[in-house]
């Protein structure tokens, strides 16, 4: 009997292992209620947390990712905005500052337009000398 079981374990004279011998240590793997297997979990320990530790980065680092590209998107919606108000004012005031309309507003006034060339009066300085 106990040459059977080391036959299972090796391999047969053909080069393959028995189907018996692969299923078994297959099966002592996942030996779950064993002492072998506790004494796996708990020297892998160290491992499983530094595994946690990752995947918990890694959503962190997602979440974050994403703040940021929600950020971003919210800064170029407020620069197109402040874009448009740009565009909107200065054509406004390019409006405003024209000749024509600038004649309109100072005519409210009373104020009229100059039809021909402003003229030139010359102030000619006369000393008076005192003795």
């Amino acid at each position: 009997m106990s040459e059977e079981k080391e036959i299972e374990g090796k391999t047969t004279a053909t080069g393959k292992q028995s189907s018996a011998g692969i299923v078994g240590r297959f099966l002592s793997v996942f030996d779950v209620m064993g002492e072998h297997s506790m004494k796996q979990i708990v020297l892998s320990l160290p491992f499983i947390l530094f595994l946690l530790l990752l995947a918990f980065l890694h959503i962190a680092n997602n979440n974050l990712a994403e703040q940021y590209v929600r950020k971003i998107n919210r800064a170029e919606k407020e620069l197109k905005m402040y874009r448009w108000q740009y565009m909107t004012v200065s054509s406004k005031l390019m409006k405003v500052t024209k000749q024509s309309e600038i004649a309109k507003r100072v005519e409210e006034n009373g104020l009229k337009e100059l039809r021909q060339a402003p003229m030139i009066v010359e102030v000619q300085n006369n000393k008076a000398s005192t003795k």
